[in-house]
């Protein structure tokens, strides 16, 4: 069954899950595109934070999509030690960008607080400062079946089959 087609589901506030009632199995979920090796990292939980210049209210499960756009070579010394410990993830070496899955949902992570970067924060980011940047602190990550998604700006409800969330 292709969801991409179906009508947004019913809104239930609150809730990071969403039940669509008019087709069985079929739920949404917030979702939030990140590039790689970002998005692995964030689904390993070897890298905690992920950074915006924007915040949100929003707390729950948080489908992370891989985005087609590829960071190249591992070149921060920061991530290149978790980077190893992530690499067993996809079954395969991987020290480029290129050899990871893009274009397709990689994992789960629960967003438990957004705040302003401080000092101390940046190290479980990933990267480097940068002027006015809020923290997703995410917890309780894991690793999925990858599944096509086309990704967008910002969070969006990504429609899902209930399977499609179980860990990898």
């Amino acid at each position: 069954m292709d969801v991409s087609t179906i009508h947004p589901p019913t809104v239930y506030a609150g809730g990071a899950v969403i039940r669509n009632n008019a087709i069985p199995g079929l739920d949404s979920v917030k979702a939030l595109s990140v590039c790689q090796p970002y998005a692995s990292l964030l689904v390993a939980g070897l890298k905690t934070i992920e950074t915006r210049t924007w915040s949100t209210q929003y707390r729950g499960k948080l489908l992370i999509c891989a985005s087609k756009k590829e960071l190249g070579t591992i070149h921060d010394l920061r991530i290149d030690h978790r980077y190893r410990l992530a690499q067993d993830l996809w079954g395969r070496p991987c020290r480029t960008g290129d050899q990871l899955p893009v274009g397709v949902a990689v994992g789960v992570v629960e967003v438990v607080d957004c705040r302003r970067m401080t000092g101390d924060d940046w190290d479980a980011a990933c990267c480097d400062p940068y002027p006015g940047a809020y923290g997703f602190v995410c917890e309780n990550a894991y690793a999925i079946k990858p599944f096509a998604v086309r990704g967008k700006l910002m969070m969006w409800d990504q429609p899902i089959l209930h399977r499609q969330l179980d860990r990898k």
